[in-house]
């Protein structure tokens, strides 16, 4: 997890910073001086930043719903457990049901 939120905020802080010196200064995001192959670099830089940026939000977007699943089917277990209890039912762990005994 800390190395997926590391990348991510590697990418975001690096995005920050190229947004804000394109408002700060425009000629910084593209100098009028710029050759045509120094275009094409820089858009090909972008869109690897963009495409390393998308799969990190996807990864990590993957991962929080997995531990929220996680989560979920353990507080599901839980409720569960106490129901059978105050019914006076036994628990079965296997199925997460309530048996007769």
């Amino acid at each position: 997890m800390k190395t997926l939120t590391t990348r991510l905020n590697i990418v975001v802080i690096t995005s920050m910073l190229l947004l804000g010196a394109s408002l700060i200064n425009p000629a910084l995001a593209a100098p009028k001086h710029a050759s045509a192959t120094s275009e094409q670099v820089i858009a090909a830089q972008l869109e690897r930043i963009e495409q390393k940026q998308l799969v990190s939000e996807m990864e990590y977007e993957a991962q929080i719903e997995a531990e929220f699943e996680s989560q979920l089917a353990k507080a599901d277990r839980k409720f569960v457990s106490e129901q059978c209890k105050q019914y006076g039912l036994k628990f079965d762990k296997l199925s997460g049901t309530c048996l007769v005994e």
